[in-house]
């Protein structure tokens, strides 16, 4: 049997893989699936894209999350070194009112419900300059919830750094 964390890396590289075939514009058919992708209004217009339909039924549940994750990642052209909110949130000897995502906007996102984030995070990719780091942003989507919110938290506040040093130092005791 395997365990939820692996089954979760599988689904994350799944979505990953599916970046890397899309995003790529020398693939033939690829520019107008994303194209289309990217004027999806909804979730109901996201499946109507024989491409991503094909994506989310390899999966035994299909979600909102997996739906809404292809609509998001569809707006990404570039594959980041650092999570999307280490990039927007506030910069090492920076201040809040420095930071690219304001501290309101910021805090409605973490309110959000899972279900109601496609418009959201698309913002946040355009306010990104389209840049995302895939592997991160697809965990973020698909298992929005309160652990994830806690790392986007001090990601935003620049203490990411901080969190994995003690997350560490507590699996090594």
């Amino acid at each position: 049997m395997t365990s939820t964390k692996s089954n979760g890396d599988y689904v994350v590289k799944q979505y990953e893989e599916w970046w890397n075939v899309n995003s790529d514009p020398s693939t033939p058919g690829q520019r107008g699936t994303i194209a289309t992708l990217r004027r999806a209004r909804n979730t109901t217009d996201i499946l109507m894209v024989p491409q991503a339909l094909k994506l989310v039924t390899r999966f035994h549940e299909i979600t909102d999350s997996h739906i809404v994750t292809i609509g998001v990642l569809s707006h990404v052209r570039e594959n980041s070194k650092k999570p999307i909110m280490c990039d927007l949130g506030v910069q090492p000897n920076g201040t809040k009112e420095t930071a690219k995502l304001k501290e309101v906007r910021f805090r409605r996102l973490i309110e959000t419900s899972k279900r109601d984030l496609l418009d959201p995070m698309r913002r946040l990719i355009h306010l990104n300059n389209n840049q995302a780091n895939v592997h991160n942003l697809c965990r973020v989507l698909l298992y929005w919830g309160e652990t994830i919110k806690k790392e986007l938290i001090y990601q935003y506040y620049g203490v990411a750094q901080f969190h994995s040093d003690q997350e560490n130092q507590i699996t090594t005791q």
